[in-house]
């Protein structure tokens, strides 16, 4: 049923999307997707390691990631002229953190 499957929650000034919900805490990877402002992407862009406390104080997963792994990006300086950046986040069984950024599409695009 529709009102079963995980929704976009509101988590600071962003929005996430627990994938991992749909198959249940057991199974690995967890995914995360968060929605997340120019302004909020360039603060992890300037502490990557900041990513890993947004992802526990804001309980991205079932288990907290431990460590922080590879971070990457198809677009690696923030433009405010972009709305929204698309964050993927994946928590591995080994409680590593790993996170790949895409830029979303302006209204132009």
């Amino acid at each position: 049923m529709a009102e079963d499957l995980p929704k976009w929650e509101p988590v600071g000034n962003s929005q996430a999307l627990r994938v991992w919900q749909f198959d249940g805490p057991n199974v690995y990877p967890h995914v995360t997707l968060v929605r997340m402002s120019p302004t909020d992407y360039q603060g992890f862009v300037n502490d990557p390691a900041s990513l890993l406390t947004f992802a526990r104080d804001n309980n991205l997963f079932p288990v907290p990631a431990t460590s922080i792994g590879p971070l990457t990006s198809v677009s690696f300086e923030p433009d405010v002229s972009y709305p929204q950046y698309l964050v993927t986040m994946i928590h591995s069984l080994g409680s590593k953190l790993s996170a790949v950024a895409i830029r979303g599409l302006t209204d132009n695009s």
